[in-house]
């Protein structure tokens, strides 16, 4: 699946830590600060390519924070030019939504997110 392939690389190209501040689809209550990736879709486009939607969340003590890490994903991806996973090509990274600021969580976390589609072939 490409999910795991595409979080185990982004945290082998950032300073994200799998388990301590970079997370699959949620942060665990018990660490309750990290940024999460999660991946929707994988509809084909006229091209023949997998299409899909990458969700990033992060939910830090600072807004400082908050915006460091997930920016350090987010331009990371978008400024890709296509790379190679075990579970196929990576053509292309776009932007949907560029970081942004969303409010505060329960934990008085600052929360972030942004929006990003994939394009992809399966091996």
């Amino acid at each position: 699946m490409y999910a795991q392939d595409l979080f185990e690389y982004i945290a082998s190209n950032t300073s994200l830590t799998i388990g301590v501040d970079w997370f699959y689809n949620y942060v665990p209550n018990e660490s309750k600060v990290g940024l999460t990736l999660s991946l929707e879709g994988g509809d084909r486009n006229e091209s023949g390519l997998n299409v899909l939607g990458l969700k990033l969340r992060g939910f830090f003590p600072s807004s400082a924070e908050a915006e460091q890490k997930i920016y350090e994903v987010y331009d990371f991806l978008v400024h890709s030019n296509g790379f190679t996973l075990p579970t196929g090509r990576i053509f292309n990274i776009t932007s949907m939504q560029a970081p942004g600021f969303v409010g505060l969580d329960q934990n008085e976390n600052t929360i972030y997110t942004a929006a990003l589609t994939m394009y992809a072939d399966r091996r």
